[in-house]
């Protein structure tokens, strides 16, 4: 796999930054971990922080990076612990602090416009569309209660959308949903 212009060869671990733009004081930057495994395989993603302050997924990534192995691993697993890091430094729930907009709300993104638009272009470009399998973590917000349920995107495409649902299954859910609703 290529991030920027570096390959992760395989059976390797790499962790970066991507820079994504600039704020008054400081360079934007996402946290990435690739672990490439030995073998041929899917390329699976795994976001978290898009919704900054939901914390148990941050954790969760970065304890996966941690423990998977490149030796264990058939493909790619491509980890982004933190998307929205300018809402997680701020402690700020949904929105970037530098435009107010929901990360969660602005997927493709755009490369020209504000910087929460340019982290969700960068992260859709980078790792997204090169991916076979994604996985966008949650979870409950400060004061809130979830149930351990998954979202699976509306698809005209049945066999894509029962293979969705099947992954979903793994993780033996309460509630497996469709939605329409995009980012």
């Amino acid at each position: 796999m290529k991030i920027l212009d570096t390959v992760i060869e395989k059976g390797k671990k790499r962790r970066g930054f991507i820079k994504v733009g600039d704020a008054s004081t400081h360079e934007v930057k996402l946290p990435y971990i690739v672990i490439a495994g030995v073998k041929e395989g899917p390329v699976v993603t795994i976001l978290a922080g898009v919704h900054a302050i939901e914390c148990a997924p941050v954790e969760a990534v970065y304890r996966l990076a941690d423990t998977i192995e490149p030796s264990q691993l058939s493909g790619t697993l491509v980890l982004v612990p933190v998307v929205n890091t300018e809402g997680f430094h701020a402690r700020q729930p949904y929105h970037n602090q530098l435009d107010h907009l929901n990360q969660n709300r602005v997927f493709p993104g755009d490369p020209e416009a504000s910087i929460t638009k340019r982290v969700a272009y960068h992260v859709f470009e980078r790792f997204v569309s090169k991916s076979d399998v994604l996985i966008d973590a949650h979870s409950a917000d400060l004061g809130e209660d979830v149930t351990r349920g998954i979202y699976v995107f509306k698809t005209e495409n049945r066999e894509l959308l029962e293979k969705m649902k099947e992954l979903a299954s793994l993780y033996n859910p309460n509630l497996i949903e469709t939605t329409s609703i995009s980012g």
